[in-house]
């Protein structure tokens, strides 16, 4: 049976004691991101008219606009294939990372199948409307109706559950991915795809996949799984 970590494994405490220890840190960050979401849909039209009409500096558009990858599958194959040539650990490592960011994605795209939102460009006049609005009906796919996928980011939902795989793998670079995962959402409002609350839900649901996924189903499918501890694990003090 392969084994995520082929010596020692990646945390000296159980499972078990990881998550109690560190239940805050795990899901206060989607909590506080559903709270933004909320307070977020009164902004919502305002942030997306000031995008529309106002400009933005040339290196924030290209800082975005590059940094997108990180929240498509493109750039996600990319990186698992470096990881592949880089990491001995890769038979492991490269499905776990990549199923979680797949499984994030998905489950983004459930919910945009089942409640449709008109995206930001799609509009043409943000003050003459309410929020609510810009929804459309449940399963508009069902009813024959064309709807909007802008509820949640699906880019931003890939980047965060992305971003905590790999975060779990290399602990190191846990506030690289995460910086990015950001960018990756920022430049989604700044394209004119998604309302920011689309954002602070696809971050929240991208977060709360990826943990489910690093704690809860790679160990049942591999017994031998060890995740790391973004807290305890000697790596992340360096």
């Amino acid at each position: 049976m392969l084994r995520f970590h082929e010596s020692t494994p990646l945390s000296d405490s159980p499972p078990s004691t990881q998550i109690q220890h560190s239940f805050i840190n795990y899901w206060l960050f989607p909590v506080v991101c559903c709270g933004l979401g909320i307070v977020a849909f009164s902004l919502d039209l305002q942030i997306a008219h000031h995008v529309k009409t106002g400009e933005f500096a040339k290196v924030f558009r290209e800082l975005v606009e590059n940094t997108e990858p990180f929240g498509h599958g493109v750039g996600v194959i990319c990186i698992l294939c470096l990881i592949a040539a880089l990491d001995p650990r890769w038979k492991v490592v490269v499905p776990v990372i990549g199923l979680t960011a797949l499984t994030s994605g998905i489950a983004s795209n459930l919910i945009k199948l089942s409640l449709g939102r008109t995206r930001p460009r799609e509009l043409d006049d943000f003050l003459s409307i309410t929020v609510w609005e810009t929804f459309q009906s449940f399963f508009p796919v069902v009813y024959g109706i064309k709807a909007g996928h802008s509820f949640p980011s699906a880019h931003t939902t890939t980047a965060y559950g992305f971003a905590v795989a790999l975060s779990v793998v290399y602990p190191r670079g846990r506030w690289v991915f995460l910086i990015l995962a950001t960018i990756v959402g920022l430049g989604r409002v700044q394209s004119q795809s998604h309302f920011l609350s689309d954002v602070c839900f696809g971050a929240a649901l991208g977060w709360s996949v990826g943990w489910l996924m690093m704690l809860k189903v790679w160990p049942r499918i591999w017994p031998d799984f060890q995740f790391s501890n973004l807290h305890s694990h000697p790596e992340s003090r360096n």
